[in-house]
């Protein structure tokens, strides 16, 4: 499993769109979340003064055929922030 660091200036708040003529940063392979999580604060932290900026983990597995899934992003579980294991954690 690698972790990816994805990111950069938005067109807005909603961070769906970079902002114009900007493309998303991204960084990995990282090898465990934790060196994704240092790669992630040094540039979110690099960035904190401006509210259009968003860097996000994300994680991808690979099958036996070299396929990977949809990147999603994670927490240090490795699972979805909205999945329901995350949630269930988040209530416990």
């Amino acid at each position: 499993m690698s972790y990816w660091v994805i990111g950069g200036e938005y067109q807005d708040t909603r961070f769906q769109t970079p902002a114009k003529d900007k493309a998303l940063e991204q960084l990995g392979p990282f090898a465990s979340y934790k060196e994704a999580h240092a790669a992630w604060a040094s540039r979110a932290w690099a960035t904190v003064d401006s509210c259009m900026y968003r860097f996000r983990i994300f994680k991808d597995d690979f099958d036996v055929n070299g396929d990977a899934e949809v990147a999603a992003p994670c927490d240090e579980t490795g699972s979805h922030p909205d999945s329901p294991e995350a949630k269930a954690k988040a209530v416990a």
